[in-house]
């Protein structure tokens, strides 16, 4: 069964994902955007924001999303990709390193 949410709903995914906890780095369980701090951040249209991929072409772009930030670099400018790979691996508790 698909599950069919809100763009309110989804924006709030972006904004405060599963992974997000209270600690010293948030306010009231809301985590912040403050300087010197790695952040991600997506800049979008609610209104022009479309998924355009399918089970048979899984790699179309999405239109709508203006620009990403990643750890503070602009990876997305005017719904462009950049030249910039500011990402990181971040490894949970449960990560095991295989040889």
């Amino acid at each position: 069964m698909e599950e069919i949410q809100t763009v309110v709903a989804c924006a709030g995914e972006f904004e405060n994902p599963p992974h997000a906890r209270p600690g010293p780095w948030s306010e009231n369980g809301l985590t912040l955007l403050r300087p010197g701090q790695w952040a991600d951040v997506t800049v979008f249209d609610a209104a022009k924001v479309i998924d355009h991929a399918t089970y048979e072409k899984p790699h179309q772009l999405s239109v709508g999303v203006s620009y990403v930030f990643v750890n503070g670099t602009m990876v997305l400018k005017n719904g462009k990709p950049t030249e910039a790979k500011p990402g990181r691996i971040v490894r949970g508790p449960g990560y095991r390193e295989t040889n």
